[in-house]
């Protein structure tokens, strides 16, 4: 039996729908991924001080000058750029967290971001790389903080528990130096240091509420009246002893991060 003659008509709409099918299966394959990433959950908290380590290979800047100095902050968490980690904090909500509310956020330089769709904590491509845009840093006041040169000082600081009783950690750091890092220990006469570290591992240990508290004393270092980039941390694990205000390479998984330029 002979098989069935198609007619080039019939070869050339064969084709056609072939192409057709594989354009919508590259389509689908195309929105299904940055669906993906849209949908990705956004139960984390990182930080937004400026950070040169970011997905972009942008250079920040944390303080205009001049000079203008290139920031040194860990804040972008992603393991693949590799370390030092900005803090990360898996649930924020679940537990404790600072001030009255806590936004989610997918990384500090990548979107889905709950401050708005295209409103990341970090923006490094734009000059000079926008930072400080988590819009809900409010457990400090920094204007209220006062940093007498080589004096000790305090501030208060307000947190929100939502889980059971536990303990929890604060930790406190303050660019001294206006380096853009974190790593420094100012010497301010004699046996009388003012590290950056200025809060260490503070532990808390609250039941479900709402507490505004007040840092253990610390000795500032602030020769000039300029501003200075600080972070204020609450986790559920103290942080490393040699820590430059970066986090575990697995993050934590309670609390949040929030940085400030304080005056």
């Amino acid at each position: 039996m002979k098989r069935p003659a198609f007619s080039r008509a019939s070869r050339r709409t064969s084709l056609v729908l072939a192409l057709a099918l594989l354009i919508m299966i590259l389509l689908a394959g195309t929105v299904w991924a940055a669906w993906g990433s849209l949908a990705a959950p956004l139960y984390r908290d990182v930080g937004d001080a400026p950070d040169s380590t970011n997905h972009y290979g942008a250079s920040m800047v944390a303080y205009t000058g001049p000079p203008a100095v290139t920031a040194a902050f860990p804040t972008v968490y992603d393991p693949d750029l590799g370390a030092p980690y900005g803090p990360m904090h898996r649930y924020p909500r679940s537990d404790a967290w600072l001030g009255a509310w806590v936004s989610q956020e997918n990384d500090a330089d990548l979107i889905p971001d709950e401050d708005g769709p295209d409103w990341p904590n970090l923006d490094p491509p734009t000059p000079p790389g926008l930072s400080n845009r988590d819009e809900y840093d409010e457990g400090v006041t920094p204007s209220s903080i006062n940093l007498p040169h080589c004096g000790l000082t305090s501030f208060t600081y307000t947190v929100t528990v939502a889980g059971g009783w536990r303990t929890r950690y604060v930790n406190v750091w303050f660019d001294w130096n206006r380096d853009a890092a974190w790593d420094d220990t100012m010497n301010c006469g004699g046996n009388n240091t003012a590290p950056e570290w200025a809060v260490r591992n503070l532990a808390l240990t609250l039941g479900p509420g709402a507490y505004t508290l007040t840092t253990p004393a610390f000795r500032a270092w602030k020769p000039e009246p300029k501003a200075q980039w600080m972070r204020i941390t609450l986790s559920e694990a103290p942080f490393a002893l040699n820590s430059v205000g970066d986090g575990p390479a697995g993050g934590f998984r309670y609390g949040e991060t929030e940085d400030y330029v304080a005056p």
